[in-house]
């Protein structure tokens, strides 16, 4: 057993607009990477007609891809160009305009090569997002509590998960029910 005081300043830190607006962007990432995953793997297949291993496939690469961004990329931008906070805000913005696009089926359903640009694109961006935002809750826990800093990560986890929860019944039940492309332009708004 080990031996700490207790967690002081908690409920600051969670009633703070800091750790809000972490929250409400940690809510929003982890909403857009289940969107995209899942409205994407439908697209595949209902749109451009591949196989369920033709899609695997697809999504095969992704890892090496989003380990060169999450080992590479974000941090040398965070820490040499724009720091976290302007990162966070070009990931969004980049993700607002790609997915704004994939909403005009015209552009992103025009060829399957396009759509997985875009694809890979919202991906990339939504590691830009969240990896940055993962920091910032350690520094919201730094600031207001004393050994808390596992409570307000926690909690933040919380809205992720909300994100990444609600992201394939809303996306996929307007996919289904109202317009295929209407997901990506709920993703942009988002």
């Amino acid at each position: 057993k080990i031996d700490r005081p207790p967690a002081t300043g908690v409920l600051a830190a969670i009633k703070s607009a800091d750790f809000m607006t972490h929250a409400a962007t940690g809510c929003a990432s982890g909403f857009m990477m289940n969107a995209v995953v899942s409205v994407a793997t439908i697209v595949y297949k209902d749109i451009f007609g591949l196989s369920v291993t033709q899609v695997g496939f697809i999504f095969l690469g992704l890892p090496f891809l989003l380990m060169v961004v999450a080992t590479v990329i974000v941090p040398n931008l965070v820490k040499h160009y724009l720091g976290m906070q302007k990162t966070i805000t070009l990931a969004t913005c980049v993700v607002v305009v790609a997915a704004a696009l994939l909403s005009v089926p015209q552009i992103g359903y025009s060829s399957v090569y396009t759509f997985s640009v875009f694809i890979a694109i919202l991906i990339m961006m939504q590691t830009a997002q969240h990896q940055p935002n993962q920091v910032r809750v350690k520094l919201i826990s730094g600031y207001y509590t004393t050994n808390g800093s596992g409570i307000v990560t926690g909690a933040s986890r919380i809205f992720w998960a909300l994100g990444q929860g609600l992201a394939p019944l809303i996306c996929l039940a307007l996919y289904a029910s109202v317009a295929t492309w209407l997901p990506w332009l709920l993703i942009s708004i988002i």
